[in-house]
């Protein structure tokens, strides 16, 4: 992933050396609003796409009615009535397919941050892991040992050089570099950093639920006495998506955590800015 995660890490790099003091949870956040009105209109897109989609339901089950037993004839027409609404069927899923190599970048980002936030070349990596007899792959360690260790920093200022070390304490109270520990006596061992931590995939979880639903109430605007036809998909999606997030912020550095909870609540406030401004050109209000 490294040929995507060098231009998101110089961006990261810039936001953490400049706009966020370097704080690392701030770099996150301005990092993932960045992120987020980049995908903006691609996300509009894909709200307008099924807004549409709703509104010609009727549409769309009187020809599976008319052409129940012809299942090509079906698929000709249905493409008709899309195309006619100019509706994108691929529209939902672009920005999905774009957001899972950003995230995966993002982890890489992450999980070497002397690499890609600090700028450190591999060949000081890894002679300061040598010194610190630690693997040059392990950036994480690396750094987060130097900065526990003022005696081992001084060992290493000449590689170091004008390079930083990247403190990855937010508010005093997450280290983002840490995994969240789900087992309890990982976390009794260390409760000043593993009990904090633990908030991390519950809000992530937490986070993607909301999204979930705020996603289906949007799409599904449904009269009360209207049964919903065919199977409830999206709703077992609902379902085994928090579940995913929460499962993987236990296996992934608390910032990628970070990233996807932030995510997620922007994703929420984007759903509902871009429902009103679609309401209000349909009253012709705009």
């Amino acid at each position: 992933m490294e040929f995507i995660a060098k231009p998101f890490g110089v961006m990261m790099q810039f936001i953490y050396n400049t706009l966020a003091f370097e704080n690392y949870g701030i770099a996150i956040l301005i990092f993932t609003v960045i992120i987020k009105i980049l995908m903006m209109p691609l996300q509009v897109k894909q709200q307008r796409s099924m807004a549409r989609t709703q509104e010609i339901q009727p549409e769309l089950a009187e020809l599976q009615k008319t052409y129940a037993n012809d299942r090509e004839k079906l698929m000709e027409e249905q493409q008709k009535l899309y195309a006619k609404y100019n509706i994108s069927m691929t529209a939902g899923c672009l920005p999905l397919l774009i957001q899972f190599p950003l995230i995966l970048a993002l982890y890489e980002i992450i999980r070497r941050p002397l690499t890609y936030i600090s700028g450190l070349s591999a060949d000081a990596i890894t002679k300061i892991g040598e010194v610190l007899n630690i693997s040059a792959i392990n950036e994480l360690e690396i750094n987060n040992t130097l900065l526990k260790d003022s005696s081992l920093l001084a060992k290493t200022e000449g590689l170091i050089g004008e390079h930083h070390l990247i403190n990855m304490n937010f508010l005093g109270i997450f280290d983002l570099g840490e995994r969240p520990a789900f087992n309890p006596s990982t976390i009794m061992a260390n409760k000043s950093l593993y009990l904090p931590l633990l908030l991390i995939p519950v809000l992530s979880c937490v986070s993607a639920i909301f999204l979930q639903k705020f996603s289906m109430a949007s799409v599904n605007k449904k009269k009360k006495d209207e049964k919903p036809q065919g199977p409830n998909v999206a709703g077992g999606m609902m379902k085994v998506m928090p579940i995913m997030s929460l499962v993987i912020a236990f296996t992934v550095p608390a910032g990628l955590g970070l990233y996807w909870t932030i995510s997620n609540v922007l994703s929420m406030l984007q759903m509902i800015l871009v429902n009103k401004i679609f309401a209000k050109q349909k009253e012709g209000i705009l």
